[in-house]
């Protein structure tokens, strides 16, 4: 169940359990003032009629209320009304108890079809009471267009107690009392329609939902056994489960291993083990199956009772040439190296690169002229003021390349 239908159930039971108690004590209360065992609560006023005359004489006014030596005095609207009341006093009271169940039902979450029926007395009562009140209202609105002046109204609450007096424009408004108490302001009427109508689709998803495992279990069984005789289930008898005619696979073990424990089987002082050969089962080629069950398709086809020999390897093919681009060419097929005039950049680098001057061989005979050092040897000293050449060998004329100073 969804939690706003949740809500709206919660919702519906109470206000129906409001409605209930006042539409319930109103039609008491409304036939007991007919059988004059309570009094009327408005005071009559015998100087001018008033809308609480009206209202009594029209549909209040019982037969107990003539004494015995006066002509019986009992309008047919007044009996008419009573037996409305009637119905409407056991109807509310018994929509008391199915809304107190609805919410015990909701509150405590109760799934599946107990819960359910526990949905089912109230949604009952609602209906009955809905149409019930579509009829009140359509009865007693035929009641206003006989009650718009005095003479309409004489004539259709004949006879009257009394003689009215001052009663212009108001005997209309007893009928339309009642038709707005039977049509329950037609608020709270359309309010119990929808209502009644999220309450039921609530109690459907409550069918489809489990409070045990066994309604699963009983739901599954059911349809286990509807669909046993259909093109999908396949039985298969145990007795026919023989598998020594599948192919098998030989696994042997390796060299290693086999040496292993053919050396710990030689220490120990028992006899000589016996080598065991299996018995290599051959393999079929094929998948058939002897004693098997009929072999069916997806959609339930028949394909007789094994399986084919051989299925057929499908080749992918693929087209080499493009159908559509570049002159239907594979991709570069088109661009030659004598288009593209690799050649002729190769020879004009070559040339290009033939016309430049050699780098010449660095000089390496440039020394700064140094003192002798403490620690220094004399033959390295006599070769090193040896190779410094003349200022005017020098590549920069004017400068004087001698440092003086120790290092």
């Amino acid at each position: 169940m969804r939690e706003n239908h949740r809500v709206a159930a919660i919702f519906a039971s109470i206000f129906t359990l409001i409605q209930s108690v006042i539409w319930c004590l109103i039609a008491i209360y409304s036939v007991a003032v007919y059988a004059c065992q309570v009094n009327y609560p408005f005071e009559l006023n015998y100087i001018k009629t008033t809308i609480s005359d009206l209202l009594y004489w029209s549909y209040f006014y019982g037969e107990c209320r003539t004494l015995q030596s006066e002509e019986l005095l009992e309008a047919p609207s007044a009996s008419r009304t009573y037996y409305w009341m009637l119905v409407y006093g056991v109807i509310s009271a018994i929509w008391i108890p199915t809304s107190v169940l609805l919410l015990v039902a909701v509150v405590n979450k109760i799934k599946g079809q107990y819960g359910a029926c526990l949905y089912v007395p109230w949604i009952i009562n609602t209906a009955v009471i809905i149409v019930l009140d579509f009829c009140a209202t359509v009865v007693y609105g035929l009641d206003i267009s006989h009650t718009l002046t005095v003479q309409d109204y004489v004539a259709f609450i004949r006879p009257l107690p009394r003689t009215l007096v001052g009663a212009d424009g108001i005997t209309v408004v007893p009928a339309i009392e009642m038709t707005v108490y039977f049509s329950r302001i037609i608020v709270f009427w359309l309010l119990n329609f929808i209502l009644l109508g999220v309450v039921i689709q609530a109690c459907v998803a409550l069918k489809r939902m489990a409070p045990t495992s066994a309604f699963v279990e009983r739901e599954v069984r059911t349809k286990a056994t509807s669909d046993s005789n259909s093109s999908q289930w396949i039985n298969v008898r145990s007795d026919n489960m023989n598998l020594k005619h599948l192919p098998r696979l030989q696994i042997e073990d390796s060299p290693e291993r086999t040496r292993t424990s053919s050396e710990s089987n030689s220490e120990t002082p028992s006899t000589a083990p016996v080598p065991l050969t299996p018995k290599l089962l051959p393999r079929e080629t094929s998948l058939k199956r002897s004693n098997s069950s009929p072999v069916y398709d997806v959609y339930g086809k028949h394909l007789g009772n094994d399986f084919p020999e051989e299925i057929p390897k499908r080749t992918p093919t693929y087209e080499i040439a493009l159908k559509s681009g570049l002159k239907n060419q594979m991709p570069w097929t088109y661009a030659q190296p004598v288009e593209l005039n690799l050649r002729i950049k190769q020879a004009a680098m070559q040339q290009k690169e033939a016309g430049r001057p050699e780098i010449p061989n660095p000089d390496y005979t440039m020394h700064f002229q140094q003192r002798k050092r403490p620690g220094l040897p004399v033959s390295n000293l006599s070769r090193s003021t040896s190779l410094i050449t003349s200022s005017s060998d020098s590549p920069y004329p004017g400068r004087n390349w001698s440092r003086s100073g120790e290092y």
